[in-house]
Order: C-alpha cells, then sequence, then structure tokens
C-alpha cells in the first residue's frame, strides 16, 4: 500500500495508518502493539540503508500522532475528508464482523467528535464505502439477519449528521438491496429516517416563502397604522 494521501491541500501527506498497518479504528493499544513490531522492524540497528532509515523516520511520526488523542483528533478529521477512510474500508473485508467492526468504528469517531469539524459528504462517502458493492454481497451470503441488522443500525447511528437528502437516498438505497437480510424493524427505521430528512428539506424550501410573507404582513399592518392617523 501507498503511505501517502493525495488531496488538492495536502499532497502526499503521510498516511499514518498504513505506515503502522492498522485500521482507521484502531484502539489506544492496537497503536502501541503495531508501532513496536514495525520499530522493530525498520530499527536502523537491523537495517542499513537509507530507505530503512526513512521508514522508521515515518513510524515514529506515525506512532507520535496516532498516540496522541488530541493530534489523532485533528488527523482523523484530514483523513475523513481526504476521503482516505472510506477507501480503507473497502480494503481486506471477508467477514460480517469485519464490516461491523468498520461500522462501529465510524461510529465512535462521530460520538467523540460530538459533531464538531465533522465534514458530512466525506462521512456519507465513508458509509457508503462500507456498503460496497463488494460488502452487500459478503452480508448477503453470510446469511446472518442479526449480524446485517447491527451493521445496518450502528451505520444510521453514525449518519444522525447527515441531513442532506440525496446523500442519505444513496446511503438507503443501499441498504435497501439487504431486503432479506436484515430485520424489518431495521428498514421501518430507515423508511422514519428517509421521511424525516425529507419532512425537512421541505420545510427548509418554504422558510424563504414564509419569511416574505411576515414581511408582507407587517407592511401592511404598517400601513394600515398610518392611513388610520
Amino acid at each position: 500500500m501507498p503511505n501517502y494521501i493525495n488531496t488538492p491541500f495536502m499532497p502526499e501527506a503521510l498516511n499514518h495508518y498504513q505506515i503502522l498497518e492498522i485500521p482507521f479504528h484502531a484502539s489506544a493499544a492496537d497503536i502501541k502493539k503495531a508501532y513496536r513490531t514495525q520499530a522493530r522492524r525498520f530499527h536502523p540497528d537491523r537495517n542499513q540503508g537509507a530507505e530503512a532509515t526513512t521508514r522508521f523516520q515515518e513510524i515514529q511520526v506515525a506512532y507520535e500522532i496516532l498516540s496522541d488523542p488530541a493530534k489523532r483528533k485533528i488527523y482523523d478529521r484530514f483523513i475523513i475528508s481526504s476521503g482516505f477512510a472510506a477507501q480503507q474500508s473497502r480494503d481486506n473485508i471477508y467477514t460480517v464482523q469485519q464490516i461491523l467492526k468498520q461500522a462501529e468504528g465510524v461510529r465512535m469517531y462521530v460520538a467523540k467528535s460530538n459533531g464538531m469539524g465533522i465534514n458530512y459528504d466525506a462521512l456519507a462517502d465513508f458509509v457508503m464505502g462500507i456498503l460496497s458493492t463488494e460488502n452487500i454481497a459478503i452480508m448477503k451470503r453470510q446469511q446472518n439477519s442479526d449480524l446485517n441488522s447491527s451493521v445496518v443500525q450502528t451505520l444510521l447511528d453514525a449518519s444522525t449528521g447527515i441531513q442532506a437528502l440525496r446523500s442519505f437516498k444513496e446511503i438507503a438505497a443501499r441498504v435497501t438491496e439487504l431486503t432479506g437480510h436484515i430485520d424489518a424493524t431495521v428498514l421501518e427505521r430507515l423508511q422514519e429516517e428517509s421521511d424525516r430528512r425529507k419532512k425537512k428539506e421541505q420545510q427548509n424550501r418554504l422558510v424563504p416563502y414564509a419569511s416574505l410573507l411576515l414581511v408582507v404582513v407587517f407592511l401592511i399592518i404598517m400601513l394600515l397604522i398610518v392611513t388610520r392617523k
């Protein structure tokens, strides 16, 4: 895997998760264990040459950032926006349990962020990455409706802040492909979530007209007051 994330804003930014060979949702213990493994592997005492030295330095930087909760939070916001996390959610997935772990990772990230600094377009892409065609096929093939339902429920929890109806419709379309492979209650929740966003969008469209109506009413009242004098 390449060790860089390419974006219009930060070309060739170091991909710290891939350097340590850990997933996006890795725990603090996972990060420490991966760091020790990679540091031993590429330590200058064991490996001579510029390439090993460069890799060892990258490992040090990756651990410094990912082991610090504050620095990791800032870095995670960047990679969410870059689309790296959505791509990683498609890599090396073979079971529904792994898909569920990815879903739990993004829900945890959203919960910790408390809605602050999240790029919801990128988050929608992340969710769509977890609900990729390949992952949907795995969920259908393994025929575990309870686990499949947990995946969808977890992703719906993480998607609460995605208010754009069009983005949510794309997510809903992927979920409906699992009809017959998830609980009916999950599909009911999906419909409720879709209806809520549709209603909100309709209300938002009416706001300018309501504001205009209030202005017109105010002007009429003022005109009546003036004419009575």
